[in-house]
Order: C-alpha cells, then structure tokens, then sequence
C-alpha cells in the first residue's frame, strides 16, 4: 500500500518520530495510525532494551512551581546533543506539567501518569527508539506550602534547584536557591549522606586539618629558629600570590617573577641585611638555580626538585618536608655550639698547663693530658652533634 506524504506529516506530528521510521511504521500497518503507533511503540521498546547496559551520562532537569506545590524532575540520556535537543526538553516538560497537575508524590506515580495516548514511561521509551539514545527518567522530588522558590541555573536545564523559607521573602529565597546551586550539596540532610561520602569527607577534612596544622608549625618552627622574616618570591599572578601568602602568614610576598628577577630581589633582601645576618632561599624548580646559588644559604626539594636546584642548593630536604629547614638551622647551632666548646676547652686546658709548666708545678703528665687528654675530651663532646632527633 502507497503511503501518503500527508499519512507521514500526521504519524510524525503524533509520535516525534524520524520520517524512515514513520513510513515504514505505516506501510507495515497498511495505513493503520493506531497500528503504525503500536509498531513504534515496540520499536523503542527494542531499543532501549538493547540499550539497557549503556550509561546515561546528560539529561534535562527541569524545576517548576504553580502556587504551592513545586517540582523538580531528571530526564537523562546519553549525549549531550540529545539533551539539548528541543523535543527531549518538550517532553522532560511535559512530564513535569502533569507531575504538578497531578501533584505527584514519587517517581512511580509519575511514570504512571498520562502522556498524549500513553503513560510518562512509555512516552521516554518512544523517545529513545526515535533517538537510538537509552533515556530514563531518574529523579523527582517535590515541596509543598507557602514561600517556595525555584531556579534553574543559566536557564541551560542541567542545575535546578527548589527552597522552601519560613517567611514570604521571594528574594533571599531566589538568593538561597542561587546559593544552593552554587554549593552543589550532596543531601538535605545528615541521615541520607551515604557511609562511602561520609568516609571521604572525613579524610578530606583530616588532610586539610594536617595541612593547616603543618602551615602553623612551620611557622611557629621558623620563628622560633630565629627566623626574622619570610619573604615569597614566585612567578604566579600577583591574585594567586597573595592569598597563599595571607594562608601562610608569609611577611613579605613579591609575584610575577621572572628568574632574573628573582636574582634581582634577592640581591635587593642581601643589600638590606645586617652583616652577621644571612638570607637563606628555598627553591625547587630549575629557574630557582641562580637564586640558590646567589644566596647565602640555598636549600633545594630533594624528592619534587630539579637537578639544577639540588646541584645549586647548600642544603637538600631529601622528604620535602618544610618543618625540616628549622630542624636544620637547629641541627647548625647545635654543631657550632659544640665546635665553640671544644675550642675553648682546648684552649683553656693548654693555657692553664702552660702558666703551670712556666711556675715549675706541671710535669710528664699533665702535658700528656694537655694533648691527648683534651683531644679524647674534645671528640667525645663532639659525638653529640650525632643526637639530632628531639631537635
């Protein structure tokens, strides 16, 4: 039986679907719409059962409220250019329509809900069988009562959200609903937080606790250490630059460095200190290599360093740990301390036995102690630079 180009345009009005498969649909049923539909009905039922293990990455959501019952709805497919399309958004719409009309309460009742000729889920069954796209509908949600705000964010059906407020205020409501989906909140409440969010989470919070507590230690280490000033030289933008420098309670910060600037700054800091005072740098990268060698003390990241920093640096923190640069100052005091001690007392033991060799009471022995006996006394002081781990 011919089919007429009339016969087409009518089945595709009624169902959305391609033109191929419209006029096979009616040829098959003779002219029969009620067959023809039946057979595309079957047709989206085949496809989407085929489809059924594929993953329903995009979708349209979409959020509306007629007086004081208001609705959210998810319809999801597998690519974006489905979603975006017109007649996905028209039937995500439509479905949305009859879930307030009807003021459904779940996502079954509205999957049972009447569709032009069919219910909500066959209507998304068709509409995967004219798109060769699995769709299903995924997420419904309603509030009811006075003083409920809506908005979909950007108007692009991808970010909707819905609040509810205790007072007629339409704009905090808009402001909180813009908040919420600024905030993309994982539940409403503590008790449908599910154990694996909770799990990460809690360890998010526990780095982020680490990280702050070392920022404070290290802080608290260096000063303590001696450390008059901290100046930041880094390439980074002057926005960047500054708020790790406020988070790090850092003096001094100078960003948009070039490496030759950076040698220039420090030469500017070296100019400006006192002479018993020295300026010690800490670098990784290659461009840090100038800086590290023009400094008075350079101290490279063993572990995240370049070859150059490291082949440039005085000192290496082979672990990258920052609390380890006061751990080395005191590590330095410690052994010029000792070295101070053992020069002392050598010195002091020869003169006492030299003013008494010169008056007649020194004799064999106590020469000897002066020399051997400050040696061993000097080399057993100095094994204690060995006892580093309290430091």
């Amino acid at each position: 039986m011919a089919v007429s180009i009339e016969d087409i345009k009518k089945l595709r009005a009624m169902t959305g679907a391609g033109l191929a498969d419209v006029k096979k649909a009616l040829t098959e049923a003779e002219g029969d719409f009620d067959k023809a539909k039946e057979l595309l009905r079957e047709r989206g039922l085949a496809i989407a059962a085929k489809r059924s293990d594929r993953e329903t990455s995009n979708g349209c959501v979409l959020v509306k409220k007629v007086n004081d019952f208001a609705a959210i709805i998810a319809l999801k497919c597998e690519t974006d250019f489905v979603a975006n399309g017109a007649d996905f958004i028209k039937l995500t719409s439509d479905i949305l329509d009859a879930a307030i009309a009807a003021k459904a309460q779940t996502l079954d009742e509205v999957k049972a809900l009447k569709i032009g000729d069919s219910d909500a889920q066959a209507a998304v069954t068709q509409r995967s069988g004219i798109t060769g796209e699995k769709m299903e509908l995924d997420g419904y949600c309603v509030l009811e009562g006075e003083n409920i705000e809506v908005y979909d964010h950007m108007n692009k059906h991808t970010l909707c959200t819905m609040v509810q407020l205790n007072e007629n205020n339409e704009e905090a409501g808009h402001k909180v609903a813009m908040q919420v989906a600024a905030m993309r909140p994982v539940a409403l409440d503590e008790s449908s937080v599910s154990e694996e969010t909770k799990k990460t989470e809690l360890e998010v919070a526990v780095a982020k606790t680490k990280e702050e507590l070392v920022e404070k230690a290290v802080n608290a280490a260096l000063k303590k250490a001696g450390i008059k000033q901290t100046v930041m030289l880094t390439g980074d933008v002057k926005s960047v630059a500054d708020k790790v420098a406020s988070e790090l309670h850092i003096d001094k910060v100078y960003s948009e460095l070039l490496p030759q600037d950076k040698v220039n700054k420090v030469e500017e800091l070296l100019s400006l200190k006192q002479s018993k005072e020295n300026l010690a740098f800490v670098g990784d990268g290659i461009n840090d290599a100038p800086v590290l060698s023009r400094a008075d003390i350079g101290i490279a990241m063993g572990a995240l360093g370049s070859d150059a920093a490291i082949e440039a640096a005085d000192i290496v923190l082979m672990d990258d740990d920052p609390l380890k640069i006061s751990k080395a100052i005191k590590i330095a005091k410690k052994c010029i301390h000792i070295v101070y001690e053992n020069i002392y007392f050598a010195i002091g033991i020869k003169l006492v036995c030299l003013i008494l060799g010169a008056i007649g009471i020194a004799n064999m022995w106590v020469a000897i102690f002066a020399d051997v006996g400050v040696m061993i006394i000097a080399v057993l002081n100095a094994i204690r630079a060995l006892n580093v781990k309290n430091l």
